[in-house]
C-alpha cells in the first residue's frame, strides 16, 4: 500500500511540473521588434547594436517594403541602435529604442525615405 501511495505522489508531482512548464511556454510573451524598410531601396549590412553589451545582430539586407522581426533582449536595461548602408554605400546610424526595460512591449519601426526611424 505504501508503494502505491508513493507512486501516486510521484505522478502528481510530475503532472504539476509538466503543467507549470506548459502554462509558462504558452503564456510567455516575447518582446518583438519589427523593422520595416519603407524606402525605395534595399538596405544592406544592417547591424542592431545593444548600447551596454555591444552585442550585434547582423542582417544582410532588407529589401524595400519588406520587414524583419527580431526578439529583443530585455534582461539588461539598455538602448538599441541600428546602422546600415543604403544603395550608395552611405552609412546611417539611428537609435531605435532609447531605453529597453523588462516592461518593453513589442514595437514596430519604419525606415523612411530619408533613412530616418519613425
Amino acid at each position: 500500500m505504501k508503494i502505491i501511495k508513493n507512486h501516486k505522489i510521484f505522478y502528481i508531482i510530475i503532472f504539476l511540473i509538466l503543467l507549470f512548464f506548459i502554462i509558462y511556454i504558452f503564456c510567455k510573451k516575447e518582446q518583438i521588434l519589427a523593422i520595416k524598410n519603407n524606402t525605395n531601396q534595399t538596405i544592406t549590412n544592417i547591424e542592431l547594436i545593444y548600447s551596454n553589451t555591444k552585442e550585434k545582430i547582423k542582417i544582410n539586407e532588407l529589401k524595400n517594403k519588406n520587414s524583419y522581426k527580431i526578439k529583443i533582449d530585455t534582461n539588461i536595461e539598455q538602448a538599441l541602435n541600428i546602422q546600415f548602408l543604403d544603395e550608395n554605400n552611405n552609412k546611417h546610424k539611428e537609435t531605435i529604442i532609447g531605453y529597453i526595460t523588462k516592461d518593453f512591449k513589442s514595437q514596430k519601426v519604419k525606415i523612411n525615405d530619408k533613412f530616418k526611424i519613425e
